[in-house]
Formats: C-alpha cells, sequence, structure tokens
C-alpha cells in the first residue's frame, strides 16, 4: 500500500485541501441457511494526506486524514481507544451513585481523553484557557440528573463511532452534544441576568 499511496499522493501533490476529500466504505453482505440476506454498510469521511502518518490500522489507513480528530486513522492508538472506553465507562458508573463532583469530574476526563486523541493544539489551547469556566457550567449541567441519561447515550455514541472510525457520525455526536450543553448553560446565564 506504501507505493500506491505515495503515487496517489504525487498525482494530487497541486490539488487543494478541500478537493481531497475522501470516504472509506465497508460492507458486507451474507446470506443465512433460512434464505435472509443481510448487508451492512459503513462510512468514514476524511481527506487524502499529503503525507503517511501511524502505524495503527492497515491498507490506505496512514494517509486517509480524519480532520474531527486531527489526525489519519492509523494514529488512533489501541491505548487510547482503551481509555476511551474506561473514562466513558466511569462516566456512567459515576451517575449511579450521585456524587455530583465525581460525575463532573469523570465528565471532564471523558473530554479530555478525546481532546488528547485529537492532538490538535488549538483545541488544548481553548480547553486550557476556558477549562475553569467549563467546569464550572458543566458541573451545574450536571447537579441536574434529568441529564445523565442523554449524557450517557451521548458519550456511548460519540465513543462507539470513534472505535469505529466514523468521524461524520462522531462528528454529527460531538456537535448535538456541545450544542445541547451550550444551550442549557446560554439559560443558565440568562437566568443569572435577570
Amino acid at each position: 500500500y506504501n507505493y500506491k499511496m505515495t503515487q496517489i499522493m504525487k498525482r494530487m501533490e497541486n490539488v487543494p485541501d478541500e478537493k481531497r476529500t475522501a470516504r472509506f466504505v465497508a460492507a458486507i453482505g451474507a446470506v443465512f441457511p433460512d434464505g435472509s440476506e443481510h448487508v451492512v454498510r459503513g462510512a468514514m469521511e476524511g481527506v487524502i494526506a499529503r503525507g503517511i502518518y501511524g502505524k495503527n490500522g492497515f491498507g490506505y489507513d496512514p494517509f486517509f486524514y480524519l480532520p474531527e480528530y486531527g489526525k489519519t486513522s492509523a494514529e488512533i492508538t489501541e491505548e487510547e481507544k482503551k481509555e476511551l472506553i474506561r473514562s466513558r465507562d466511569a462516566f456512567e458508573a459515576s451517575t449511579r451513585f450521585g456524587d455530583q463532583q465525581e460525575i463532573a469530574e469523570n465528565d471532564v476526563h471523558f473530554h479530555d481523553v478525546i481532546a488528547a486523541a485529537a492532538r490538535n493544539r488549538r483545541l488544548d489551547q481553548v480547553m486550557t484557557g476556558l477549562a475553569d469556566t467549563i467546569y464550572r457550567f458543566r458541573y451545574e449541567y450536571i447537579r441536574d440528573d434529568l441529564h445523565y441519561e442523554e449524557l450517557i447515550e451521548e458519550h456511548r455514541v460519540i465513543c462507539q463511532a470513534v472505535l469505529e472510525g466514523d468521524s461524520e457520525t462522531a462528528s454529527r455526536a460531538a456537535r448535538d452534544h456541545i450544542d445541547r450543553q451550550r444551550d442549557y448553560i446560554l439559560s443558565q446565564i440568562r437566568k443569572m441576568q435577570q
């Protein structure tokens, strides 16, 4: 695959980033003894990178860049995947005991794991600069246990999409997750201003 990737990159050398879009598609079909047929298809959106990066994965993974994560699909490590699962599970478990500080800390850790895996310097700067404010409002959001199931499900969807390399679903789920919390935070700010 290295030879093929190198050839593709040479041919695309002068192609601007916005025209380097790519899609991985995987499909599998099965016909069972009872005659039933099942076909499953999945797709992952990305761009052709300008280099070959990462050793995890196979095939074209090292030059299939995932903008949402700031890296190729071959750069997502097994340890990052395991840590993502651990942090998701710790958050979920903490909601069962009702200790709001522990819930908030586990939620922050889940988001930190995603941010660290992205290796996006700008995202790190924003998160660091807003850490105290984000934590305070996240804590307010978590104080209302009506949000727990919604948060657990959002974390599950984000985690599963990341683990499956489904950047489109992960991005959409993360945006929805952030939008819901943003809307709640804005409503709290409006209440404080009244």
